[in-house]
């Protein structure tokens, strides 16, 4: 919650099996989500889709026509910063079905991004600009 910078437009999400993995402690049984959630963190499930699925999804979004120039209207939809090294590097080590290769963490979350359906708003289009009625 810290990192965060007490921004309120963020959404946290974790991987589903680990998140709802039950486990006991002293008050009963309970899991990673309802813990954090009753310490005041949101905490979402992420979609529980195969990795397949999640991958294609990386894919499409990666995807552009490559015969045109890119441009706003010919573009991938999901772009990396190149501060984001790592990603970048981990991403293009990423090997299918190896579940203890380090780079699996990384295409995780890009992965649950890209089947989450998120968007991204500029601060401009999210300004109320009045309403009016019939």
């Amino acid at each position: 919650h810290r990192l965060e910078g007490g921004r309120e437009d963020v959404e946290r999400i974790i991987d589903p099996r680990l998140g709802a993995a039950s486990y006991v402690k002293a008050e009963g049984s309970s899991n990673i989500i309802a813990d954090l959630n009753d310490a005041g963190l949101a905490i979402y499930a992420a979609p529980a889709l195969d990795i397949e699925t999640g991958l294609q999804s990386i894919n499409n979004l990666l995807a552009w026509d490559t015969t045109k120039p890119r441009s706003l209207d010919n573009k991938p939809r999901l772009m990396f910063s190149d501060a984001c090294q790592n990603l970048v590097a981990w991403m293009q080590e990423y090997v299918v079905g190896d579940a203890k290769h380090p780079t699996k963490d990384f295409v995780d979350c890009v992965r649950y991004f890209a089947v989450g359906n998120y968007e991204y708003y500029a601060a401009e289009e999210l300004v109320d600009t009045g309403g009016g009625a019939y």
